[in-house]
């Protein structure tokens, strides 16, 4: 989802970046902007400031973007673990859209760079980077929180 500032002085009008961000560094961002201390309510928000001024800011901003309980993304990937329900695959698979796969989890992976519509699903070439990215959504759930500190 694209997102927007305007900020006179400070961030360079046109510019563009394609750092993965989250409504929630808006918290983070507004506390730095603010010269306030972030709370404890905000576990899970950087502050986008760095990436607002400088366009060549380094990559990536955070290790990875949860976006919900079953989904991570962490640049160029996105795994959707499964739930049960067939997921995306039923909506591209005719065959996967009657009552026999329900129940079935299927593990989604896709490569966000070159296949920014989601139509590719690559969980099964790359066994590997599902399992880490898994590994690391079940660290952040564990812990509660996915900031690193």
């Amino acid at each position: 989802m694209p997102f927007i500032a305007r900020w006179p002085g400070k961030v360079q009008p046109g510019s563009v970046n394609d750092h993965v961000i989250s409504f929630v560094d808006i918290l983070a961002t507004l506390a730095e902007v603010a010269g306030q201390p972030l709370t404890q309510y905000a576990e899970d928000s950087y502050s986008i400031v760095p990436i607002l001024m400088d366009k060549d800011y380094p990559k990536p901003l955070r290790e990875a973007t949860v976006i919900d309980s079953n989904t991570l993304i962490q640049w160029p990937w996105k795994l959707i673990v499964g739930s049960g329900l067939g997921g995306i695959h039923a909506r591209y698979n005719p065959e996967l859209q009657d009552d026999r796969h329900k129940g079935t989890h299927f593990n989604e992976l896709y490569n966000l760079e070159k296949d920014p519509s989601e139509t590719q699903n690559l969980a099964e070439q790359h066994p590997e980077i599902v399992e880490r990215l898994k590994k690391l959504l079940n660290t952040y759930k564990e812990q509660g929180f996915s900031v690193k500190r």
